[in-house]
């Protein structure tokens, strides 16, 4: 399990459990020009929402989408995280908002209070906190984090992120080398696109991967699917959390812990 698998299955509720220092960037692997700006900038450590907000103030777009997948990578399947970014990242947009846009790639920065929103720019920066909200997104690289409950997300485009802390939320990427991470119970997280990774931590969520190479990390009484090649064609491996009687075919996984389905059709433990 990787280290920051290993803190999506086994957060610390510390108050500053989610701040960021030049050590846990060094741990990171960021690059050296980087933690230079961050030590002149925040030499006793910053938020993540601080942290994001100044690279963006300074035009470093490509370091603030570097964070954006490492943060929520290593906290994703944290609540106070994904409710601080919400907050966090609702207060960046609404102040980029009432600036003039930039041509950055026909960029987008908004947040969303309820309805149905769409986005079709790269590297777009999405903030839900309502309930029953309907959002898409489609250009490549996108970051949508979510506090609502039962909110529908889509996200089209390669790389694209999405972390949600509310129950009942249906939560769908397509796009090669994405990730969804969802803390609350009953989820519906799925992918389609290559080398996904899905997380889950609350009860009773289901998890489908149906690109190749993908991964998953299922909650309590949970259930996954995820597709290899067995040489001719591709299949299906069905695993569970859950106790009692196993399906056919069916395997049991850990809670809180990544799985990749091997080329025999077995889930082992992604290291």
């Amino acid at each position: 399990m990787s280290k920051s698998d290993s803190a999506m299955a086994a957060p610390d509720t510390a108050a500053d459990s989610c701040h960021i220092t030049i050590d846990l960037l060094s741990e990171w692997d960021w690059h050296e020009e980087g933690r230079e700006w961050f030590r002149t900038k925040f030499p006793d450590g910053a938020s993540y929402g601080e942290t994001s907000e100044a690279l963006l103030a300074e035009n470093l777009r490509s370091d603030a989408l570097w964070l954006d997948y490492r943060a929520i990578d290593a906290w994703g399947l944290r609540r106070d995280f994904v409710a601080r970014a919400v907050t966090d990242m609702t207060r960046i947009t609404q102040q980029a908002a009432g600036k003039a846009l930039d041509s950055y790639a026909g960029r987008s920065e908004c947040s969303i209070y309820s309805g149905r929103v769409a986005s079709s720019a790269h590297a777009a920066r999405l903030a839900v906190s309502t309930r029953f909200s309907n959002v898409a997104t489609s250009g490549d690289a996108s970051i949508v984090v979510s506090s609502g409950y039962a909110d529908q997300i889509a996200a089209c485009g390669d790389e694209s992120v999405i972390a949600a802390s509310g129950s009942c939320n249906r939560l769908a990427v397509s796009g090669d080398e994405s990730s969804i991470a969802a803390t609350g119970g009953d989820g519906c997280l799925a992918s389609s696109g290559r080398s996904c990774r899905l997380a889950a931590s609350g009860r009773s969520s289901r998890l489908a991967a149906a690109g190749p190479d993908s991964s998953l990390m299922l909650g309590p009484d949970s259930c996954g699917s995820a597709v290899w090649w067995d040489g001719v064609r591709y299949r299906f491996a069905t695993c569970t959390t859950s106790e009692g009687e196993l399906s056919p075919g069916e395997q049991r996984v850990r809670v809180g812990v990544r799985y990749r389905v091997s080329d025999t059709g077995q889930f082992e433990e992604d290291a």
